[in-house]
């Protein structure tokens, strides 16, 4: 096959484009998360060069169709050949712009091509395709060229791949007698923001329509990978030494956890998470499969490199989950992530198992930056509107599982848990869990960096039993109650083997409840500060808040980004901790140097503050016991007495 020079002009405009960006109209620049040669390894570079190879046969599958489509004419019109050809080629990149426009209307080339002439004559594009295609088969079976017959097909269907709806309707297999137990996660929803806008989530409104909402219900740490720890083993961060986001695998939390009790009573177990980046669980904990973007360094290098029309175009590809496995189902690749196919394959697996299913879902759309390939946040008036418009569209997302639920008889018999990994401080400073605590604020916008908040801890929880729903029964619970919880729950409503964990069971049954039981107590502590951007922050702007945090991580022998023991020794005490039971708050900040301890009476709005130093520690014992739970032994016996002295 000959290779024309409008080829190599082609491939050379959209390299340039690629790297360069179209500067000159002032769109978005390339900026990658972290530096590429501070964390080149072999599984990173093994990444970037899939990555590359994806876009080499992209372009080459572009240029071979265009082949195909030319030949009929290479033979009966030679003089006019070279502009049928330049034709042709004009023609695919034309439809592929038009797929990018409807699909991806937030890429470069969608923007310019948006009040062009191109996407409004999308119709008699693909009607000329349409002829091409049907000449250009009649002429290979002409020439009796099966070699070319069978090329053709499989380049016509790596080509339009992305048009393809992947799903299939098989039938319905019988189903194991256990109740599936489905575990949804929102990622960034307070349990107040929740209920200021459960009006506009009909989705979410019928799932918390029956069972049990946990009103105090509080994330142990309000970052991804250590609430969905806790919540996987029903342990907390100072039990686990899972006290930041990615933190070394620990083998006290891959041994022990919800995925692998399920496994042992035959259940298929199922993690999915459309992002990924500072959460890496995977199989390694024990689930027979999981669905999302790939984890690792890459994914911060990657997804900001997406926005190119031939990765956005064959990201939906049969070679995208190949060779883009960092874009495929990624929410961090915002330009090109399309929520409503997250979904498709997670819904095909449950329709194709005939076991019962333990499913672990999360949904990242209402966290930070909140927008997606074709959210319309232009005409939005602000951060509470992107979240509360991006919340509605995890709705959509959720209607759609439960659908499949529903459909395949399922939903009759599942158990359903409703939760929030943490909520999003949208900068409220009245919404706090104690009144007039200015000093022990820090951030109050993000999540995990301040305990204060009651928009970043006070998480959603809720329980929804076929039971329940059987009944058609809904109760508020008040008491104070933690994620943590969530494992030994389960244990009693599906039987599971009880194991060694720091929750307790919050569905007592009447035969449980103990008279004059001691209050429920959950713990809080903070993450790494974070002081976020606005939302409308460009790439750039994005990548130098990444930047900051790099210093403190390294990239670990399986390519993933992994936070340095250095950094987690000697940041400790610069975490703020707190003990929140139903009549108290206690908070225990060791970065300040007067009154780093607050005691807050919760039904007498009373509040009194302590100095406590591992010099003078007289009014330590105001905290001992969340001093003692959240710190480690050579750090807590500074400031108080965590255990009885040897004899």
């Amino acid at each position: 096959m000959k290779l024309y020079l409008h080829h190599i002009f082609i491939v050379t405009l959209i390299s340039l484009i690629y790297f360069i960006g179209w500067e000159s109209f002032d769109l978005p620049q390339r900026s990658t998360s972290i530096s590429i040669s501070d964390f080149l390894t072999k599984s990173v570079a093994f990444d970037l060069l899939g990555f590359l190879t994806g876009h080499v046969i992209s372009i080459f599958t572009t240029v071979l169709l265009i082949y195909y489509l030319s030949l009929p004419y290479k033979k009966e019109m030679p003089l006019y050949f070279p502009y049928i050809h330049i034709s042709i080629t004009c023609l695919l990149i034309a439809s592929i712009i038009c797929f990018g426009v409807d699909k991806y209307p937030k890429i470069e080339i969608s923007i310019l091509s948006a009040d062009t002439i191109i996407p409004s004559s999308k119709t008699i594009i693909f009607c000329t395709l349409s002829i091409l295609f049907f000449l250009s088969l009649t002429y290979i079976i002409k020439e009796r060229s099966k070699l070319s017959l069978f090329f053709f097909i499989a380049t016509i269907t790596i080509f339009f791949s992305p048009y393809i709806n992947y799903e299939t309707n098989k039938i319905f297999k019988k189903l194991a007698p256990a109740p599936d137990v489905i575990i949804i996660g929102l990622d960034s929803v307070s349990y107040n923001q929740l209920q200021k806008n459960i009006d506009q989530l009909p989705s979410i409104a019928t799932i918390t329509s029956a069972g049990v909402s946990y009103t105090d219900a509080y994330t142990p740490l309000a970052r991804t990978f250590p609430a969905w720890n806790a919540i996987l083993t029903g342990l907390y961060p100072a039990s686990t030494n899972i006290r930041y986001n990615l933190t070394e695998f620990n083998e006290q939390s891959l041994q022990n956890n919800l995925a692998r009790d399920f496994k042992k009573l035959g259940y298929e177990t199922i993690f999915a998470q459309d992002e990924r980046r500072f959460s890496n669980i995977n199989e390694e904990y024990g689930f027979d499969i999981t669905y999302g973007p790939k984890v690792g360094a890459s994914d911060f290098i990657i997804p900001s490199l997406s926005n190119n029309l031939f990765s956005a175009y064959f990201s939906s590809s049969y070679l995208g989950s190949l060779f883009f496995s960092n874009l495929k189902h990624n929410r961090v690749s915002s330009l090109t992530y399309i929520p409503e196919s997250f979904n498709t394959p997670i819904e095909q697996h449950i329709k194709d198992s005939s076991k019962a299913i333990f499913l672990a879902i999360h949904y990242c759309l209402a966290h930070f930056p909140y927008t997606w390939s074709n959210s319309s946040e232009d005409h939005l008036s602000g951060e509470i509107e992107l979240h509360r418009s991006a919340l509605s569209k995890i709705d959509t997302q959720i209607g759609s599982l439960i659908s499949t639920l529903k459909d395949t008889g399922r939903f009759d018999n599942s158990i359903i848990i409703l939760l929030s990994d943490h909520g999003e401080g949208l900068g409220n400073k009245n919404d706090l869990l104690i009144p007039n605590s200015e000093k022990y604020h820090r951030l109050l916008r993000g999540h995990g960096n301040s305990v204060i908040s009651k928009d970043q801890n006070n998480v959603i929880l809720h329980i929804n039993t076929p039971e329940h729903r059987k009944n058609n029964t809904l109760r508020y619970d008040k008491n104070t109650v933690s994620l943590v919880d969530v494992k030994p729950t389960l244990e009693t409503l599906v039987n599971l083997h009880p194991t060694k964990t720091d929750g307790k069971n919050i569905l007592p049954t009447p035969t449980t409840i103990i008279k004059g039981a001691t209050e429920n107590v959950a713990y809080i502590e903070t993450g790494i500060q974070i002081e976020l951007p606005q939302p409308n922050a460009s790439q750039r702007q994005l990548a130098n808040v990444a930047n900051k945090l790099m210093t403190s991580y390294y990239v670990n022998e399986k390519g993933l980004l992994t936070i340095s023991k250095d950094f987690f020794k000697y940041n400790l005490l610069k975490k703020q901790f707190a003990e929140i039971s139903n009549s108290q708050i206690s908070i225990f900040d060791p970065s300040l140097d007067n009154n780093n301890i607050l005691i807050y009476d919760r039904l007498e709005n009373e509040k009194n503050q302590y100095k406590c130093t591992q010099f003078e520690n007289s009014e330590c014992w105001h905290a001992q016991r969340l001093i003692c739970h959240s710190l480690p032994a050579y750090l807590s016996n500074r400031y108080v007495t965590c255990a009885p002295p040897k004899i």
